[in-house]
């Protein structure tokens, strides 16, 4: 169930700034962390607006179970990949600071390039994972990173290059990762 986000940063109707609207299908003129006016029709009166939207990417839900029960972390996080002038003008404040763990059910693995190719571990526990690092530092001879998703759901993989240093970060498309993983747009 794909839901395309959008930051409202100006609207006529002042409750609606700083709101996200998820759509099942997308703006034609929006673009990630770009504000775009795009034309509104309001049902009950037949009246035509103009709306700025700032756009957050998409997110794949399970079904809308899954929608009800994570929109708003999802949204949390896509916020945080926003310019800060776009929050400034929705009036809206985001914690950059991802918060470690955050009660999520995660899963960690390591990811890098030794031996002449991709390689990976299977996705496991936080203890498990900082063994496979230590293991894959010595044994991949190559570049090593950390990664963390939600359980079992690929599009909230993020990344940082050590367990206990950086920021993590959001696995997009525009990232290299592996082929047989949707991650987020």
């Amino acid at each position: 169930m794909r839901r395309h986000l959008y930051l409202i940063t100006d609207h006529p109707t002042e409750d609606y700034i700083g709101k996200v609207e998820a759509r099942e299908a997308p703006y034609q003129r929006a673009e990630k962390n770009v504000e775009r006016p795009v034309d509104k029709l309001n049902i009950d009166t037949g009246e035509r607006c103009e709306v700025s939207i700032v756009g957050l990417g998409y997110h794949d839900f399970a079904d809308r179970d899954d929608y009800d029960e994570r929109f708003k972390p999802v949204v949390d996080r896509k916020l945080r990949e926003v310019d800060q002038q776009h929050l400034d003008k929705a009036g809206i404040e985001v914690d950059r600071e991802v918060v470690t763990d955050g009660g999520e059910d995660y899963e960690y693995r390591v990811t890098g390039v030794g031996r002449g190719s991709w390689l990976r571990t299977d996705w496991v526990d936080k203890a498990q994972a900082l063994s496979d690092y230590e293991r894959a530092r010595e044994e991949w001879a190559g570049l090593v990173g950390f990664e963390r998703r939600v359980s079992g759901d690929d599009s909230t993989i993020q990344r940082k290059p050590k367990p206990s240093t950086g920021e993590w970060n959001d696995v997009t498309d525009d990232d290299i990762h592996f082929v047989d993983e949707e991650v987020t747009a």
